[in-house]
């Protein structure tokens, strides 16, 4: 696959704000293991750090760790972009190899992949950013937010995708989220909004990748939107406000430039009420004929 020049500037630039960002908040042992080349031995020292830090139990430490840079997974040369509102887990011993592969090691592992076009990195559960997880159909919930997207993507494609690599809907679209810092479930807006490393997520989603490459921008994260933030991170202009769903719920903010789309709406998961088929249906309608 070949990547677009605004793509490799974004993984070279995230690489190295990550890596500056955990010397600045003093995570010194981590540094050095995020300069670790070596998947192997990266893997063993992270096991090693882990180790430390469930003796500690200081879940903080893994909040400001959280990446800011976290670039995405999917298709970056494709013409959709899905905005989540943040990663749907919270810290425990199940959870450090995730946060391990989706937070730690994003920008790493884009990075690997660009050098050495990576097929699979060192830990079994997880593939590369492309194809994070192969899922089988029967192995998410109803509800799971992945469900949702690859019912947008299909609709907008008019192709039923799923989740097998070479039919998945993470060929046709772009993932990543608001909020940086995984949680199962949300902080509230002001946590998030006031969080100190929150402005540099924010300065990082205005990079040229984000804000020009795009087609159409489904941004689910509309418990964070702040007056004009939409217009400034993908260039886009207010047009009109409609409900997604047929009992007038769901109000949802559209947007456009030229021929380019966008559209601010409710998170897109199980615990979401009123998010119905016919209302994701309803809301890619609006967002392609409009």
């Amino acid at each position: 696959m070949n990547y677009s020049e605004e793509f490799v500037n974004l993984v070279g630039k995230a690489d190295k704000l990550y890596f500056e960002y955990l010397n600045e908040n003093n995570f010194e042992e981590i540094s050095r293991i995020y300069l670790q080349d070596n998947l192997v031995i990266r893997k063993n020292e992270w096991e090693k750090y882990i180790s430390k830090i469930r003796i500690e139990n200081n879940q903080q430490i893994f909040e400001i760790m959280s990446n800011p840079f976290f670039i995405g997974y999917g298709n970056p040369n494709s013409d959709i972009l899905i905005i989540g509102k943040e990663k749907g887990f919270n810290y425990s011993d199940s959870n450090y190899n995730q946060f391990y592969n989706e937070s730690f090691n994003n920008c790493f592992y884009w990075k690997d992949l660009l050098s050495k076009q990576m097929e699979f990195s060192f830990d079994e559960s997880f593939n590369n950013p492309i194809h994070p997880y192969f899922f089988k159909p029967n192995e998410l919930s109803p509800g799971h937010t992945w469900r949702k997207y690859c019912q947008i993507v299909s609709k907008i494609k008019s192709v039923e995708l799923g989740f097998d690599k070479e039919n998945s809907f993470l060929n046709h679209c772009f993932i990543t989220e608001m909020n940086h810092v995984p949680s199962k479930t949300s902080k509230g807006r002001q946590a998030v909004l006031n969080r100190n490393s929150y402005q540099k997520r924010i300065e990082h989603l205005e990079d040229e990748f984000f804000k020009k490459t795009f087609k159409y921008v489904i941004n689910t994260a509309k418990a964070y939107e702040t007056f004009g933030l939409t217009e400034k991170l993908f260039d886009l202009n207010w047009d009109f406000n409609d409900f997604i769903s047929g009992n007038d719920k769901l109000y949802s903010h559209f947007f456009s430039n030229n021929d380019r789309k966008g559209v601010v709406t409710c998170q897109m998961s199980g615990s979401t009420r009123h998010l119905s088929s016919d209302a994701i249906n309803k809301l890619c309608d609006l967002l392609i004929k409009k």
